[in-house]
Parts: C-alpha cells; sequence; structure tokens
C-alpha cells in the first residue's frame, strides 16, 4: 500500500495547482541552500550550513555563523567583497571567500 506525498505539482480538490496546492496540502517550499555570498543586499535568510573544517570552521562559528542562526544581507563594498550581514544583533562582514563556506536558505 502506497500513501500519497504531496508534491509541487500536486493538484487541490479547489482547483489550485503547483506550489499553491503543495502549501495547501501541508507542505512548505523551501528554497535549496545557496552560498552567502550570493545573497542580495536587503535579502534574509537562515544559515544551513557551514563547509569548512579545521581552523577556518572555528573561526566562522566562533562568530556566532552556526546553522540555524537568521542573518540579513546588509551591502557590500564597491567591488562585492567583502559582504557586511546583521545576525544576532551585531553586524559582521566577511570576505567572499570566507562567505564561499557558508550556505543559507533565503
Amino acid at each position: 500500500m502506497t500513501t500519497a506525498i504531496p508534491t509541487a505539482s500536486a493538484a487541490t480538490d479547489d482547483g489550485r495547482e503547483g506550489p499553491a496546492a503543495f502549501e495547501a496540502a501541508g507542505g512548505e517550499p523551501k528554497s535549496a541552500p545557496i552560498p552567502l555570498r550570493q545573497l542580495h543586499v536587503g535579502q534574509k535568510a537562515v544559515i544551513s550550513n557551514i563547509l569548512a573544517d579545521g581552523e577556518m570552521g572555528r573561526r566562522i562559528r566562533d562568530m556566532g555563523l552556526v546553522p540555524g542562526v537568521e542573518l540579513t544581507c546588509m551591502g557590500r563594498a564597491p567591488l562585492y567583497d567583502p559582504v557586511a550581514m546583521r545576525l544576532l544583533g551585531f553586524t559582521l562582514t566577511l570576505r567572499n571567500n570566507e562567505a564561499d563556506f557558508i550556505k543559507v536558505t533565503p
């Protein structure tokens, strides 16, 4: 016996299809994690994963960048490096090569 699982392509009795039907069926569409450097100014996201190991991973976590923390991209330098973000009541800037180790879900 199989159980129907709502998918993004499901339809409801009232004719809703796609993501609207998926949400109506109790699902929540989620964005795929992206590197932190791809956030746009003003965009909010939640940290989903830290890919760095060793000293770099420890430094990132020591700054408060751990899975589950919500942040907002506040701005970028003229050449797009570094990126400034607001999290946990403070503003933090990271170079893009550091931000690449952090995956976020918008």
